[in-house]
């Protein structure tokens, strides 16, 4: 049993995504087709077609779900999803809309 749990307690703290790095990362291109605010945690959801994406705490960092949805849907967007340790995340770590990033986690050098 206590193998177990710190088994479980290493997997849980190896897939936290904590200041993803460029390197990190895996591009998928996507249309929008809704964007919305998720007011329990403070993320902002993007749909696709196919898939939904989060920018992590997107509404306390100064983005408006209502002005993102108004000014992407429809439109061809770029995100850098963090990767962890079971694949592709959800989580956006950069957005971009033909060369103007509109969201990035990475700091500047």
């Amino acid at each position: 049993m206590r193998f177990t749990s710190l088994l479980l307690i290493a997997v849980l703290c190896t897939s936290c995504i904590n200041e993803t790095q460029p390197g990190e990362t895996e591009m998928v291109e996507f249309t929008v087709t809704r964007i919305q605010a998720d007011g329990a945690n403070l993320d902002i959801q993007f749909y696709g077609d196919e898939e939904r994406f989060y920018i992590n705490r997107g509404t306390e960092r100064g983005l408006d779900a209502a002005v993102l949805d108004s000014s992407l849907r429809g439109k061809e967007v770029r995100v850098l999803l963090a990767k962890t340790i079971f694949g592709r995340s959800r989580h956006i770590s950069q957005l971009t809309v033909k060369s103007d990033t509109i969201y990035t986690e990475f700091k500047s050098s």
